[in-house]
């Protein structure tokens, strides 16, 4: 999946990402976690555990 996939699908969550915005996220490591599990959702993953982090 790609920033550009991920911005596309986040959308669906009312998220207004771009590809820059969550690129600068990642880089500097400072997303929310209503953002990361906005992500998670995003991509279809219905769970994490403390093990896959």
């Amino acid at each position: 999946m790609t920033y550009d996939d991920l911005a596309e699908r986040l959308k669906e969550h009312g998220f207004d990402e771009t590809k820059a915005s969550i690129a600068n996220k990642l880089a500097r490591a400072t997303m929310s976690a209503h953002f990361f599990l906005a992500s998670l959702a995003a991509i279809g993953r219905e769970g994490v555990t403390l093990e896959d982090i």
